[in-house]
């Protein structure tokens, strides 16, 4: 389809500055790029703990040793 919609449009003089592009599809696929580079990551990080119950034992150990009942 974008074939056929480039292919409607009047062909375009080359202008002297190479740099910028005169392709509306090259234009628009860079600007999305840099849209999507922009964008943060939406996967939050893996988790440092993998144990879920480490916190409890950690506790449950430190309440022990100021019981009395762990050295």
């Amino acid at each position: 389809m974008l074939d056929w919609m480039r292919s409607a449009q009047a062909p375009k003089r080359v202008s002297a500055n190479r740099e910028v592009s005169t392709d509306p599809v090259a234009a628009a696929q860079a600007f999305f790029s840099e849209q999507i580079a922009r964008m943060p990551a939406i996967w939050p990080p893996e988790p440092a703990n993998e144990d879920p119950m480490a916190g409890v034992a950690e506790v449950v150990e430190h309440e022990l040793q100021i019981a009395g009942f762990l050295r």
